[in-house]
């Protein structure tokens, strides 16, 4: 079985689609690339599947970086996401439209939370989103640098968890995502072996309560997840 843990501990934010990027000093070329906005809607718009690996570094205000972590990546229409990190601290990270799992699988912890519909909640959405954007955010094309095509969001909301987001697109597909938040961190992701509307099983999105793991947050949907597996006969994930 498991416990649940009060959700005042509950300490989630969007780490996970949190990228940040120091633009200071990048060299823009505006003449090699299709605009980052026009390259964003064409990939929504073919867009069913996406999956891809991932590297992922945090860099400090003073412009330390941390160790680079690693995994994949895979996103379905209408809002399914799944981040799968290995390496020394493993972690799975799975949206499936109505909440958010996070399960540290050192730690056996598993967090949950309403998984959040709008871009300016959720910055993954924006890959299936692009229509809605202006409404949350000030769009600036920023040219092209390092090959990519380079989109910058500054949310229009004051009380925003994060200052910038950036997304880099080269021939209609994200290479990067960069957040830098209020505290002057920034967070990167570069994508790699990209792939576009490949068949992703419906149970990647599904998540089960490892047992005996303590659960933080949401504690009715921890029941309903336990029930829910027992009924379809789903495993761990």
């Amino acid at each position: 079985m498991f416990k649940v843990i009060p959700s005042s501990l509950l300490v989630l934010g969007l780490l996970f689609f949190q990228p940040n990027l120091a633009i200071a000093e990048i060299e823009v070329d505006t003449n090699t690339q299709p605009q980052a906005f026009e390259q964003l809607q064409h990939f929504a718009n073919s867009l069913n599947t996406f999956s891809a690996s991932f590297e992922q570094v945090v860099l400090s205000p003073n412009g330390h970086s941390g160790d680079i972590v690693s995994g994949t990546f895979s996103l379905s229409r209408p809002n399914l996401f799944r981040w799968d990190y290995v390496g020394d601290f493993p972690q799975l990270i799975i949206g499936d439209g109505s909440k958010i799992w996070i399960y540290d699988i050192e730690l056996e912890q598993v967090s949950v939370k309403a998984q959040p519909q709008t871009v300016e909640e959720s910055p993954v959405l924006l890959l299936l989103q692009p229509d809605s954007l202006e409404q949350y955010f000030t769009v600036a094309d920023l040219g092209v640098v390092e090959g990519m095509a380079l989109l910058s969001l500054t949310p229009k909301a004051v009380d925003s968890a994060f200052q910038r987001l950036l997304i880099g697109l080269r021939n209609n597909m994200p290479d990067l995502l960069v957040l830098e938040d209020g505290f002057g961190q920034r967070t990167e992701i570069r994508f790699s072996q990209q792939l576009i509307n490949q068949v992703i099983e419906p149970a990647q999105y599904i998540f089960v309560i490892p047992a005996g793991s303590d659960v933080i947050g949401d504690g009715n949907a921890a029941e309903d997840n336990i029930e829910n597996s027992k009924e379809s006969g789903l495993g761990q994930p």
